[in-house]
């Protein structure tokens, strides 16, 4: 539970970080798909019950926890996207988590270039203009990869997809794909 709340507590200092932004640009990069990401930066689109092609804030936290049972080591990749418009005019935020078990350092814990299976959690969170948010996740047979091309300690590059869909009792309904998503990331590594 400690891990979690001091998790929480990175994931929206970071959040409002990336909210006091003054950073006009709108949630599109239609004009310009090709635009050159800089650090922080991520593009992706998204079809289904949810349109677009879209930009936003990324910043990646690496969770590293001890076992206190079984002294395995877990490092726990965190993947924020967050729309890069101001906090009352957002549209959507992504979150992903990515488990591996048994690394030896943080820098090693991505084979760089191979997919990772999100496996469980991936989150895209629409909001609407009544500021009402969706949430689409990856759970009962929805899914999604992420891959790491370069991590240097400081910043990830890598890219992402998945399928998620909105559930009522246990029922799928609003699927959503997300797709071509790239990032370039700041990386903090959290010992707990």
């Amino acid at each position: 539970m400690k891990t979690l709340i001091k998790l929480f507590s990175i994931i929206i200092l970071y959040s409002f970080a990336g909210g006091c932004s003054d950073n006009p640009s709108d949630t599109s990069f239609e004009n310009d798909p090709n635009d050159e990401l800089g650090i922080g930066d991520s593009k992706f689109e998204v079809s289904g019950e949810v349109e677009g092609k879209m930009t936003g804030n990324a910043e990646i936290i690496i969770l590293v926890e001890e076992s206190p049972l079984s002294e395995e080591i877990f490092y726990i990749l965190y993947l924020t996207i967050i729309d890069d418009n101001r906090v009352g005019n957002r549209v959507f935020r992504i979150d992903i988590a990515v488990e591996l078990q048994n690394e030896a350092i943080p820098l090693s814990v991505f084979d760089l270039g191979v997919w990772h299976e999100i496996g469980g959690y991936a989150d895209y969170t629409h909001i609407n203009a009544d500021l009402i948010g969706t949430d689409y996740r990856t759970i009962e047979g929805y899914s999604g990869k992420l891959e790491i091309t370069e991590l240097d300690g400081d910043t990830a590059t890598g890219s992402f997809e998945f399928t998620a869909a909105t559930f009522q009792e246990g029922t799928a309904f609003g699927e959503i794909t997300v797709k071509e998503g790239e990032f370039i990331a700041p990386v903090v590594v959290v010992y707990d």
